[in-house]
């Protein structure tokens, strides 16, 4: 008797978007390796695959039989089963004999409702056959797509595209059941375009090669491979390279079961548009591939990727040369009439151009967009700028969002203003800045060149967060449709690259107040903003691999400067491992603890709590008694805090941890030979204040009482 088989399930749709197979395809194994996990069924190997028409999950030598577990089955609560002299009552009886067991082998459970009878009886291993008939169905339903249809009359159910087959076999047997009024079967089918016939799949091991003598390529990396190598076979016709694009390779590997390459041309005239829009009407709107020289010059050639045979190559190579064609030829209409008049004229036209109903026009926009980056220019110290530079990128940073182009090609905003800048003379400067205002688009994404394409960069994306929020625009957790995280990722990214010190309030309440709002809704708005800016840092530091308690120490101190929280940030995470650092964190969060369990008693005075401001309150020095306060006192007035206060003005915030470091052997004296919370209410107010002048001094590079340390056992105040 065989004790292992494989197993093959494909759910056969319709053609599903490219950009939801992969994340399908990843949960689905997820789905598959905990069911199996949960019922104790092993096997050697687990893989997944895909076409645009089905997704595919195959198990190899997945065990016929599940492990023999153990089975607790709850009953009624114990008061109903037993009486008050723990006799049987009917009701334990019953339970017993429904399942088969001795009232001597029923069990009591302690629970949070009480105490319950239970049984606990040895599961014999679960035929896997029958379990997977169990299990496919949970997954199906399970997969979340980003939106999906419902295609049944009378079902609740939704999926991605409507399912037309479910392929599902376990070694050569069907796993039979019904999902959806769809009866599970051994069969498939070929290519959708050359035959619409059932393919029997007779054996799991044969399933891949029967579709490939269908003309169905399954596994998407074999796939890869020969759209690659049938790319480079027809570009050597031309003599050329393929132009780069992992990306477009991946969506067109989704979106074909059999790939043929087909080397298409075009006219030579249409070189001479921008190469930016060839790219465009060849890349994003026909899916084609573009082919350059060894100057990376275009050449008037592209690749495009059927799905099929090599039959009628001819014919279709015609039909994809007419389409190019007659994109480029609006193209060329586009760029000539784009270009009859210079960009700068284009900005009046922004009045016309409604950005929202609330908000006013794009002219309004970039108004605002010039006046935050005056106030950015004002702000930020020690930039080398051109302030009229600045002003006039901004104030044509939209002008190409009201051309022909631009409106046929969304996708080469701010790339159009650009080209158009340069056509019409301006600066070489400006014309570049109307393109990098845009950046950058992702962590990973190149920052604009120049400080005056920074500043607008920023202005722009801090006007559209502020706007956003002030028409009620705000950001969910799942929901984001106007990008307001990628633009305040933005403004983060370059105040930590560039490392400059802006503040974000200031920031906040410059954008904020260009809008005509009452006092009390701009506070409101303000507090909102610099809300969502805490959370995003939170999520750009992580991605810097630095910890969330280094974070959250930081960030609750004090956050509003991004540049210098983030080197407070990083200063942490490069002195936490030091023995003496951890050892001083300890010492820190014992003082900590009976400064704050002081206040909260009211022994000390608190201050406002609207800060982490360094506050100092006076010591008085006569009331120093132990020579550990007093070495302590010494210590920290005459030389720690000078030194320190210095060092942190001038953001040296690793030489000013350094400084504190010196402290260690001082605390731990005091803490060992001095009684803190002395009887007499002058000293031991006196040695709260003591303590609390130096938590402050701690606090003024973040709050180390957050920070965690493994394997250490805290101190705890009595």
């Amino acid at each position: 008797m065989e004790k292992s088989k494989d197993f093959l399930l494909e759910i056969g749709t319709e053609e599903f978007p490219a950009t939801y197979i992969k994340p399908a395809l990843s949960e689905m194994q997820k789905l598959m390796e905990e069911k199996l996990k949960e019922r104790g069924i092993d096997y050697s190997k687990l893989v997944v695959y895909a076409t645009p028409r089905r997704l595919v999950l195959i198990i190899e030598e997945i065990n016929c039989k599940g492990k023999e577990g153990l089975l607790e089955i709850n009953g009624p609560p114990k008061k109903r089963a037993f009486d008050q002299d723990n006799v049987p009552t009917g009701v334990a009886i019953g339970f017993a004999k429904k399942y088969g067991v001795g009232i001597e082998d029923l069990l009591v459970k302690k629970t949070q409702k009480g105490e319950y009878i239970c049984i606990k009886k040895k599961q014999p291993p679960e035929d896997t056959k029958k379990a997977l008939a169990e299990i496919v169905p949970q997954i199906i339903t399970s997969l979340n797509f980003p939106r999906t249809m419902r295609w049944i009359t009378g079902s609740d159910f939704h999926f991605a595209r409507p399912i037309r087959l479910l392929l599902c076999l376990y070694g050569n047997k069907t796993v039979k059941f019904t999902f959806q009024n769809i009866k599970s079967g051994n069969y498939t089918y070929g290519l959708y375009a050359l035959s619409r016939q059932k393919v029997v799949i007779p054996l799991v091991g044969k399933y891949k090669e029967i579709l490939r003598n269908n003309c169905v390529i399954v596994d998407m990396e074999e796939r890869k491979k020969i759209i690659n190598k049938a790319i480079a076979q027809v570009v050597r016709k031309t003599g050329g390279t393929i132009l780069e694009d992992n990306k477009l390779v991946e969506e067109i590997n989704f979106l074909l079961e059999y790939p043929t390459a087909i080397l298409g041309k075009f006219p030579e005239k249409y070189l001479d548009l921008p190469k930016e829009v060839l790219i465009t009407c060849m890349r994003h709107h026909q899916k084609y591939f573009c082919i350059v020289d060894k100057e990376e010059k275009l050449l008037p050639f592209f690749v495009a990727l059927r799905n099929g045979t090599s039959e009628y190559l001819e014919v279709l190579r015609e039909g994809l040369e007419k389409v190019l064609v007659a994109r480029l030829q609006d193209a060329e209409f586009y760029f000539k009439q784009d270009t009859k008049t210079p960009l700068v004229k284009k900005v009046e036209k922004l009045k016309k151009v409604v950005y929202h109903q609330q908000l006013g026009s794009l002219y309004n926009k970039v108004e605002r967009v010039i006046k935050i980056s005056e106030f950015i220019a004002r702000e930020v110290e020690g930039l080398n700028f051109n302030l009229s530079t600045v002003k006039r990128i901004a104030l044509l940073s939209k002008a190409d969002l009201v051309t022909e182009m631009v409106k046929e090609f969304p996708e080469l905003e701010g790339v159009m203003g650009e080209i158009y800048a340069l056509h019409c003379g301006e600066e070489e400067i400006v014309s570049k800045g109307i393109r990098e205002h845009y950046l950058p688009q992702s962590l990973e994404s190149v920052l604009p060149q120049t400080v005056e394409s920074l500043i607008v960069s920023i202005a722009d994306k801090m006007d559209t967060i502020a706007g956003n929020f002030c028409v009620g625009l705000i950001p969910s957790g799942s929901g984001d449709p106007y990008a307001l995280k990628k633009c305040a990722q933005g403004i983060i990214r370059i105040m930590i690259d560039k490392g400059w010190r802006l503040s974000l309030g200031k920031l906040v309440n410059s954008s904020v107040g260009l809008f005509n709002l009452e006092e009390e809704k701009q506070k409101l708005l303000k507090q909102q903003i610099l809300q969502f800016f805490y959370q995003r840092m939170e999520n750009t530091f992580t991605s810097f691999q630095l910890s969330y308690d280094e974070i959250d120490a930081v960030l609750s101190v004090k956050f509003v400067d991004i540049a210098d929280s983030f080197k407070r940030v990083c200063t942490l995470h490069r002195f936490r491992h030091l023995p003496d650092f951890i050892q001083l964190i300890t010492l820190f969060k014992r003082a900590y603890n009976i400064v704050k369990q002081a206040e909260r008693e009211g022994r000390v005075k608190k201050d406002d709590g609207c800060s982490r401001e360094f506050v100092i309150a006076e010591v008085n020095i006569e009331l120093l008694q132990e020579p550990a306060e007093k070495e302590l006192w010494e210590i920290f007035n005459r030389k720690v805090k000078g030194q320190t206060e210095k060092l942190l003005k001038e953001s040296k915030y690793e030489e000013g941890l350094k400084v504190l470091l010196s402290l260690q052997e001082y605390i731990n004296n005091f803490f060992d030979s001095v009684k803190i919370m002395a009887e007499k209410e002058d000293l031991r107010n006196n040695r709260l204040t003591l303590l609390r002048n130096i938590v402050e001094l701690f606090l003024r590079i973040a709050d180390f009482s957050k920070i965690v340390i493994e394997g250490k056992k805290e101190f705890k105040n009595n």
